[in-house]
């Protein structure tokens, strides 16, 4: 795109997926993000990047988890890329993931806390 300032607001939908492996040496981790670009009611989609997840990045082996974490991540550096101009909205099916990356995940540990039952 080469001009954000056409758009009203900009979608980001991140997802994971994982699958048992059928064949040991088969990628079964993946993740992929789409973006959707919206200017006063109509929506263009705009393109989208996906990929294996890599191992150099880290996280739980081979799960779930982890291909949400890395489309969280590829996103989040695709629009930490992008040039000023309208509000970039990320979504996502994976709580654990979109909270984290919204700094909401971690909580203090207190006695009161109902997380001690």
């Amino acid at each position: 795109v080469e001009d954000w300032q056409e758009f009203d607001e900009v979608f980001v939908y991140v997802d994971g997926s994982w699958k048992e492996p059928s064949e040991p040496d088969r990628c079964h981790d993946a993740w992929a993000f789409r973006v959707i670009g919206s200017q006063a009611g109509y929506f263009r989609f705009l393109g989208y990047l996906a990929g294996p997840c890599d191992e150099r990045l880290g996280g739980p082996p081979h799960h779930a988890s982890r291909a949400e974490y890395h489309a969280m991540f590829w996103a989040l550096m695709w629009v930490g890329q992008q040039s000023c101009g309208p509000t970039f909205a990320i979504w996502f099916d994976c709580m654990a993931v979109g909270e984290a990356a919204a700094g909401r995940a971690w909580r203090p540990f207190t006695r009161t806390s109902p997380d001690q039952r």
